[in-house]
């Protein structure tokens, strides 16, 4: 058996179970953290109110626009899908600001490149800068092994596809959420506050957005009006020139 989850998931099921099994396999991820769920039914509930239309699934991280560039992707149960850069939604806005996650997250006790678990996964943020041979901009992963099992298993999978060793230094260099938990938004009590009461397109515009730079409020400006892909891809074209 497999189970996967974030640090403290895996670190609560193994104090439950009280005892090590053979057959289970234990992944966890590197974390940012985890958002409030009452947050999470509020942003859905607007959403299918506002489109009229019922959310299937959600895609956090879709790569169709490249790895550094992914958006946020509803695909709705009538096949059609709307993708939204994370900078104008109010959700993941709300999210990556540290405005909605849960207090715990703001001090977690599962930072740190030893864990509980036999393997973590994560984003190997920074590959452009320090192994540019391994970016192709569709997502390079970090794997570390804490287990003799977790050393075996991915050893067992290193044909399927290119496994490379690297300094611990260097993989968390750029991916500090291994080792540090986020700082919550100066604003995120009265977000909580304002929860029950604002819309949250307006509450995140207010108590969690950050300070643009003219870069971002012409980014936000192009989306609004619809041509924000066909910006990027000129930008891609001219640089491709160059």
């Amino acid at each position: 058996m497999l189970f996967s989850g974030t640090p403290c998931q895996i670190a609560g099921l193994k104090s439950f179970l009280k005892h090590e099994y053979q057959n289970l396999i234990l992944v966890d991820i590197v974390c940012h953290g985890v958002s409030s769920p009452k947050v999470w039914e509020k942003y859905i509930c607007e959403q299918e109110a506002t489109t009229g239309k019922k959310i299937a699934y959600v895609k956090f991280r879709d790569k169709a626009s490249g790895w550094k560039r992914s958006t946020f992707k509803h695909v709705y149960t009538d096949g059609t899908e709307d993708s939204y850069q994370p900078s104008i939604n109010p959700y993941m806005m709300s999210f990556k600001n540290n405005s909605n996650l849960r207090p715990s997250c703001y001090a977690c006790s599962f930072k740190g490149v030893r864990r509980v678990s036999d393997i973590t996964l994560g984003d190997f943020w920074g590959v452009d800068k320090f192994m540019p041979e391994l970016f192709d901009d569709m997502g390079t992963s970090l794997v570390f092994t804490h287990s003799e099992c977790g050393e075996k298993l991915v050893k067992q999978i290193s044909n399927d596809g290119q496994l490379v060793p690297i300094d611990i230094q260097t993989a968390v260099k750029e991916n500090k959420a291994v080792l540090m938990s986020e700082l919550p938004h100066e604003k995120r009590e009265t977000f909580f506050e304002k929860l029950d009461t604002m819309k949250l397109k307006k509450l995140s515009k207010k108590y969690a957005y950050p300070k643009l730079t003219p870069y971002q409020k012409l980014a936000v400006f192009l989306q609004r009006i619809g041509v924000f892909p066909l910006a990027k891809k000129l930008k891609d074209k001219l640089i491709e020139n160059l």
